[in-house]
């Protein structure tokens, strides 16, 4: 018995130990400490791919699930970040076509646009921003109130990659939300 608790606090101290190692911060394995001071301005959005598994919708047969994987085309959008307020503030204005290219063949084009503003706060041991957005609607009282969780995958002066959950929607069909592991680079003007 006094061979299995050693054994097993042993274990313990080690993934202890590996939990707080510097050289691996958590979230993408991204140092973040630098990314509060660098994210103030504007950043260009440059590159959007993503993957998921989405049910087919109309003609097709709704009932299938089948994967897919994508490149954003046609992007057109920015993020503006304000560091000073607590938590800190970021607006954001984007659109693109998504096409989705599912395992097997055929392929789908989901237009995707939406602007809004986020509070924010940088999560320096998990690697992450973590906020809560206020996507616009078709009109000014029509907002969507979404949190948001950003894995930090690359932290450079002009250049950021971030990953995120997100729902991409049929037709903007808002009651056939599609979730997507979306990944987003952004270069500095």
């Amino acid at each position: 018995m006094k061979k299995i608790l050693a054994i097993t606090a042993l274990i313990g101290v080690l993934i202890a130990c590996k939990k707080d190692d510097p050289s691996n911060p958590g979230g993408g394995g991204v140092d973040v400490k630098s990314l509060h001071e660098r994210l103030h301005g504007t950043w260009d959005i440059v590159a959007i791919s993503y993957s998921g598994a989405a049910n087919l919708p109309p003609p097709f047969d709704t009932s299938v699930v089948r994967p897919f994987t994508g490149e954003a085309e046609e992007i057109v959008g920015y993020y503006i970040f304000d560091t000073v307020p607590d938590p800190s503030i970021m607006t954001f204005d984007v659109a693109f076509k998504a096409p989705m290219n599912f395992d097997g063949g055929g392929k789908i084009t989901l237009p995707v646009s939406e602007g809004g503003h986020a509070t924010y706060e940088v999560d320096e041991a998990a690697g992450m921003i973590n906020g809560v957005s206020y996507v616009y609607g078709n009109t000014s009282t029509d907002t969507t109130v979404v949190p948001t969780q950003w894995e930090v995958i690359e932290n450079e002066p002009t250049r950021q990659v971030y990953a995120t959950d997100k729902n991409f929607y049929f037709n903007n069909d808002l009651s056939k939300p599609t979730l997507v592991r979306m990944k987003t680079t952004i270069e500095k003007r």
